[in-house]
């Protein structure tokens, strides 16, 4: 019996060891700067796939931090959580010749799906604050400080979404690639007339709700499209500038608005529409390029600017100023409305060869406009709570070493009998 009950305690003590001690995979951590590591650099050295990397309130001097793993990057509060890069150019630094030198980059994104939000990013230096090479990146919620280009983008389904942008530079967000989507960023500052504040090159691009107070280009290009298939929708643009077709076709520009002058812009391109923007208290209101054909305007408000459309002579094909129901709000249109339907009786004349055929008599509510926007939400971020113990195996685990126990007992019971 002696044996019996030894052989008993043997069994159920190893089959409870396997049982319980099985390797279980790895869980995403929380890595806490600076008490579990000192520096972000540290930190993200030394995290794993799909890592949270928590950054408390302070300012850490850090060299260029990449970022070559699935990874998020989250500090305390964007205002007093900053990344100062440290890297420098040999000074002086000319800023007229910073669209000819590689700039210092803050933060390099080189892998998919990584996130980076509630940061100011910032340097005593001329920097861009961060490069994207990935996909599926999501840069939300920070502060990039002057002497700052601003954020570079190469790859697709990227977000940039409530930064604070301020600087001179070559441009505050260069994208290039498809279904990015730039939303509700604020930008001030200056940027150079060949990037502009946002420059797009590529497909299905969304450029929605961004505020921008630009100087430096009273011309074309504070918003610049190279590309086919692109919206650029719901944009305040409070000072001068504008948004050019540089080259692409089937773009929509719609519901932007320019209350201290601006303009609208294709230059090479077809099948583009411009609907319900407001350009007021500009120079030129619009302008069409000799290489862009079958451009439509319509819903668009014209308010005391200078030239309202500005085609050039040799500009060919066909373009249309109404949507043959409802045409644009002209200030300075001189018709009348006898019938009371509000649109004006006779056409708007355009240039020797063009015409608005149905003019609007009041402006157009370009509030009134909804814009599709992707079927996807910018998720919240929560500092993700610690795994607890996972009860359900050791409950799993106890269950099997009773049932093996009982099944022993039984087995003995019946070999005494």
């Amino acid at each position: 019996m002696r044996k019996s009950a030894a052989l008993l305690l043997v069994l159920v003590l190893t089959v409870s060891n396997v049982i319980v001690f099985l390797p279980i995979k790895a869980e995403a951590r929380t890595i806490v700067v600076p008490d579990d590591y000192p520096t972000i650099a540290s930190a993200i050295g030394n995290a794993t796939e799909d890592d949270t990397i928590f950054v408390k309130k302070g300012t850490y001097e850090e060299h260029s931090l990449i970022i070559n793993k699935t990874l998020t990057l989250i500090g305390e509060d964007a205002n007093s959580t900053i990344i100062k890069n440290i890297d420098t150019y040999d000074e002086p630094f000319d800023t007229s010749m910073a669209w000819a030198i590689p700039p210092v980059v803050a933060v390099e994104i080189k892998a998919n799906n990584i996130k980076v939000l509630n940061f100011t990013v910032t340097s005593n230096h001329w920097f861009l604050p961060i490069n994207v090479s990935a996909d599926g990146s999501q840069i939300v919620d920070n502060i990039f400080e002057p002497k700052s280009e601003g954020i570079s983008v190469n790859g697709n389904n990227n977000t940039i979404a409530r930064n604070s942008l301020s600087g001179i530079g070559n441009g505050f967000i260069r994208c290039t690639g498809l279904y990015n989507n730039i939303l509700d960023n604020n930008m001030t500052g200056s940027a150079s007339q060949h990037f502009g504040a946002i420059y797009i090159n590529g497909l299905h691009n969304l450029v929605y709700g961004n505020t921008i107070m630009y100087t430096g280009n009273s011309g074309f290009g504070i918003i610049k499209v190279y590309g086919d298939e692109n919206t650029i929708a719901k944009n305040n643009i409070t000072k001068s500038g504008g948004i050019s077709i540089e080259n692409g076709s089937n773009n929509i520009v719609a519901a932007n608005r320019f209350p201290q002058g601006g303009n609208l812009g294709v230059m090479r391109g077809d099948n583009n529409l411009f609907y319900a923007n407001h350009l007021e208290n500009g120079g030129v209101g619009a302008t069409i390029g000799g290489k862009a054909s079958n451009t439509t305007l319509y819903h668009n408000n014209f308010i005391n600017n200078k030239i309202q459309v500005r085609m050039d002579d040799y500009v060919s094909g066909v373009h249309h100023f109404d949507n043959g129901k409802e045409g644009n709000y002209w200030s300075d249109y001189t018709g009348k409305d006898d019938d009371g339907d509000g649109i004006g009786d006779s056409p708007y004349i355009i240039g020797f060869t063009r015409k608005d055929n149905h003019p609007l008599m009041a402006p157009f509510n370009i509030d009134s406009v909804t814009i599709k926007l992707p079927e996807w939400e910018i998720p919240s971020f929560e500092l993700p709570q610690p795994e607890p113990f996972p009860t359900t195996l050791v409950a799993a685990s106890i269950a099997s070493v009773a049932i093996i126990g009982i099944g022993l007992l039984v087995y003995f019971k019946k070999r005494k009998h």
